[in-house]
């Protein structure tokens, strides 16, 4: 009994003993839990500490990349009413470019919604950007900005949502350079398409008179005594008016070429003129028994003399051939505003219907094969001499005969 009781304290003892060292061992394993946690606690605010201090010197970079960047930059959040429908957006920060493609300081610009800041009433182009803020989805867009009359490639890209930046430059000067040279390609385009068809024209009317010029001429090769007095005459005014069709052809290829040329504008007393070309052209009236109304007073219109000569002559030139039989013409000139003058020549024939109006001006053209010959170059040089003078040409005809043109 002595002895069990002496067992039963020990294993009470030993019991204690073991207790006390599950103890012991629960605070460790707590201490080394407790410090781990502290490590990883101090592990991940040392990992944060690096990744807000990498995320801010990637910022400084970013930062000093749009600052110095040659586009503009600007940053925008979406203004949206109580429906949640974008109305508006506003500029929240811009870089230093951006002041050099609008003309507008950044300064002035943050915090500015863009209906206000351009003056344009509504926020320009609100649509796409209000379509890249909410879906992220980037767009490149080529714009004309009316109010600022320049045009700009752009990038709108989203960085959050219901944000936008736009990355832009003005392109308005390659613009320029393209629209000329589009231009330039049409002129060379319309220039050889003139050329093709005047090469054809000249050709053309070219081969009518020389071939009269051989054919008379070998009429003539056994001798002039060969033929009779009135055949002979004959034959020699047909090699005249054949030479002289081939100089007029000669004189309107000239004249095509000097229309090309820069002159000098100055004031042009139209009345020696008119009276010059009537008597260039009296023989020719008078054999027509033509009509000549003069309805001054001639104002002094701002041109080149020997071109508005030139023109003059033309427009009496097809008034006898297209006027009434006999022509009854009428030459006038009225003032309009400063230097601009309008000029007219008056005749009384057939008169021109709508589709020969449409054409009257168009190079190498011919209205009329039954009353004259023509070779289709002389309204159209006339219409490039009176441009080139800052003027323009028109035709009024009410197309009815004996009402004329």
């Amino acid at each position: 009994a002595d002895r069990r009781k002496a067992t039963d304290s020990e294993l009470a003892l030993l019991d204690r003993h073991l207790s006390g060292i599950d103890a012991e061992l629960a605070e460790e394993e707590e201490r080394r839990r407790a410090l781990e946690l502290a490590e990883a606690h101090e592990q991940a605010v040392s990992t944060q500490r690096e990744t807000q201090e990498g995320l801010v010197a990637q910022l400084r970079r970013n930062r000093a990349l749009i600052e110095t960047m040659t586009e503009g930059v600007a940053l925008h959040r979406i203004v949206r009413d109580a429906a949640g429908t974008p109305v508006d957006y506003v500029v929240t920060n811009a870089n230093p470019a951006y002041e050099a493609h609008t003309g507008i300081r950044p300064a002035d610009a943050v915090g500015r919604r863009a209906s206000e800041l351009y003056g344009t009433g509504q926020p320009p182009y609100l649509d796409v950007f209000a379509r890249v803020a909410t879906t992220g989805a980037p767009k490149r867009i080529d714009l004309f900005f009316e109010p600022m009359g320049r045009h700009f490639r752009v990038l709108v890209v989203s960085p959050a949502p219901g944000e936008f930046a736009t990355v832009f430059e003005d392109v308005t000067a390659a613009k320029e350079l393209e629209r000329a040279l589009r231009e330039s390609n049409a002129a060379l385009v319309a220039r050889n398409e003139e050329l093709d068809a005047f090469a054809h024209t000249v050709a053309h009317d070219l081969k009518n008179p020389v071939s009269a010029v051989i054919g008379f001429a070998e009429h003539l090769a056994p001798g002039p005594e060969a033929l009779p007095e009135e055949e002979r005459r004959e034959v020699l005014d047909a090699l005249l008016r054949s030479a002289r069709k081939m100089q007029e052809i000669i004189d309107a290829l000239l004249l095509v070429g000097e229309s090309r040329a820069a002159v000098p504008l100055a004031p042009v007393p139209l009345a020696p003129l008119v009276e010059e070309c009537l008597r260039a052209f009296g023989h020719e009236a008078r054999r027509l028994g033509a009509e000549v109304r003069l309805a001054g007073p001639w104002p002094t219109p701002l041109g080149y003399a020997p071109w508005v000569e030139r023109v003059l002559a033309n427009y009496l030139s097809n008034a006898l051939k297209y006027g009434g039989r006999p022509p009854r013409i009428e030459v006038g000139a009225e003032a309009l505003d400063g230097l601009r003058v309008r000029v007219w020549v008056r005749d009384d024939g057939r008169g021109l219907s709508p589709g020969e109006r449409e054409r009257l001006f168009v190079p190498f053209t011919r209205l009329s094969r039954e009353l004259a010959d023509g070779h289709g170059l002389g309204l159209s040089i006339v219409r490039r001499l009176v441009e080139r003078m800052g003027g323009e040409v028109g035709v009024e005809s009410a197309g009815r005969p004996g009402d004329g043109s």
